[in-house]
Order: C-alpha cells, then sequence, then structure tokens
C-alpha cells in the first residue's frame, strides 16, 4: 500500500486480490443471512430446509470471518 494522506492510496496486484476474496465473502454472507430469514419466514424452524440454511449461513460467515483476519494482518504487516 502507498499512497500519503492526501494523495490517493495505491494497493498491489496481491491486496487488490485480497481485498476483493473479502468482498466476495462478504456478499456471499448477506446471500446467506438472507436465505436464511427468508427460509425462515417461509418453512418451520426446524424443517431441514432451515437447518441447512443455517449451516451454509454459518460457513459463510466462518469464510468471511477467516478472510477478513488474514486481509487485517497483511495490512498490518504492511504498515507496521
Amino acid at each position: 500500500m502507498t499512497g500519503r494522506a492526501d494523495q490517493p492510496t495505491h494497493f498491489s496486484a496481491g491486496q487488490s486480490r485480497e481485498i476483493g476474496e473479502l468482498l466476495s465473502a462478504g456478499v456471499a454472507m448477506l446471500q446467506c443471512e438472507d436465505a436464511y430469514h427468508v427460509g425462515l419466514l417461509t418453512h418451520h424452524h426446524d424443517s431441514d430446509e432451515v437447518k441447512e440454511l443455517g449451516e451454509l449461513r454459518r460457513a459463510a460467515r466462518h469464510r468471511f470471518h477467516q478472510i477478513l483476519n488474514a486481509v487485517g494482518d497483511t495490512f498490518d504487516t504492511l504498515t507496521s
């Protein structure tokens, strides 16, 4: 990451890729959240559909946080 407070920040290709992965994982997590809540509205909360959506939701959230931590570690290393 390069740049000063008064100039735009430029990211390396690797940093841009990590940011893209984070954004994609965030979108996937939000889509799973939406599907889970729609499932709760349209099915009984103990139904197989809702249980499966809940598992997908947890997996998406876990993946998002894994990538978030990796990106955070990368940027912490670069700024220290």
